[in-house]
């Protein structure tokens, strides 16, 4: 399988509607898009995945920019390819330290993503032999105008 991705930041989005470091692709197959991924900061407190790592709240502090999130993933609705997403998110993490080294300075050693199972399953994420750490608490951003 032949799949192209296409690193830049698309301009049809917002900067300001991902937080933080972040990287966007286009999933070319056949010349045509198939998929949308995006990267992004990791969440500032996770006690399941911080329990994981075993670190202090001092190293968390300090290491957190070595983990990035997986805020959208998208296979395209008229896309119908057997095992496509763990495919991508395969071929996507083996590139995805080395892009951050050259756009932010420093490489990424782990990924997460939050999968709101009342809606998904997260068919893909186990496909691609990602580590399940269980349910953690929902918190929503809030923004306060003074």
């Amino acid at each position: 399988m032949g799949i192209q991705y296409e690193g830049t930041p698309s301009p049809s989005l917002p900067r300001k509607s991902l937080p933080g470091e972040l990287l966007r692709y286009v999933t070319i197959l056949n010349g045509r898009w198939t998929a949308l991924i995006a990267w992004s900061s990791a969440a500032l407190r996770c006690a399941r995945r911080d329990r994981f790592i075993g670190w202090s709240n001092e190293k968390r502090i300090k290491r957190l920019k070595y983990i990035t999130n997986n805020v959208r993933f998208l296979i395209l609705p008229w896309v119908k390819v057997k095992n496509l997403a763990s495919r991508i998110l395969s071929l996507n993490l083996k590139r995805l330290s080395r892009d951050y080294e050259i756009i932010y300075g420093h490489p990424v050693y782990l990924a997460e993503t939050f999968v709101d199972l009342s809606v998904y399953r997260g068919s893909c994420y186990r496909a691609a032999n990602w580590i399940y750490l269980g349910q953690t608490k929902v918190f929503q951003r809030m923004f306060v105008v003074f």
